[in-house]
């Protein structure tokens, strides 16, 4: 196992919790990955992570399923009643506004909309991505390889003449296996190419909420 940082290449003198603890209840649970990380990467990601969880539970705070999603609500309820500690989740929502969207039909509805970062929540899911691949593979991805991710809310945004391409890249998850983590907090898939062990497709799905699509490949 390598005892460098497997996001910078400096020596590790701790781990990254990969998805982020701060996504599941305490005690940790038995099957959460491990990456070896130094402390400044850490800390670094640490304020991701925090932006990440707030972001999701205040965009699902009307939903009970799956039970999971509890511990998310429970965790960002506790941030906000402390007086001296100013969570993402506190900006998030000073800086939120009344809108319209669709919901389950096609009438909209009156909304509170939220200014989710999501090029932010994206480095969270792309971190992800490079923990569980060092995690399946041994490797280091190298440089140049990503990881690119594409938030799975917009791929029907996606150009009508860019779907087969879409299609054809992640065709081979449809075989792939799907793995969890922490029950129904977090759920994978990923598939690997034949003939570049660092080339890889993934899908990630938080919570059954939020996924992505992702990749790595060399530029």
């Amino acid at each position: 196992m390598t005892t460098a940082c497997i996001y910078c290449g400096n020596p590790a003198e701790d781990v990254d919790h990969v998805p982020p603890a701060c996504l599941f209840q305490r005690p940790l649970p038995g099957d959460l990955v491990t990456v070896p990380c130094c402390e400044e990467c850490n800390r670094r990601f640490s304020l991701d992570d925090e932006y990440f969880r707030d972001s999701l539970a205040l965009s699902t705070y009307e939903a009970a399923y799956p039970p999971e999603l509890k511990t998310l609500h429970d965790a960002v309820r506790r941030s906000l009643m402390r007086k001296k500690f100013r969570p993402p989740a506190r900006g998030i929502l000073e800086r939120s506004r009344d809108g319209w969207a669709q919901r389950q039909s096609s009438i909209a509805e009156r909304v509170r909309l939220l200014p989710i970062d999501m090029k932010r929540i994206g480095r969270t899911a792309e971190r992800v991505v490079h923990g569980l691949h060092f995690h399946h593979t041994g490797r280091v991805l190298p440089p140049g390889y990503g990881p690119r991710v594409v938030h799975g809310g917009r791929m029907p945004t996606v150009a009508r003449l860019d779907l087969p391409f879409f299609e054809r890249l992640f065709a081979p998850l449809g075989h792939a296996q799907w793995q969890s983590i922490g029950g129904r907090a977090f759920g994978y898939a990923f598939a690997p190419a034949t003939d570049d062990p660092d080339a890889t497709l993934w899908f990630l799905s938080f919570f059954g909420r939020l996924t992505f699509l992702a990749f790595t490949v060399p530029d």
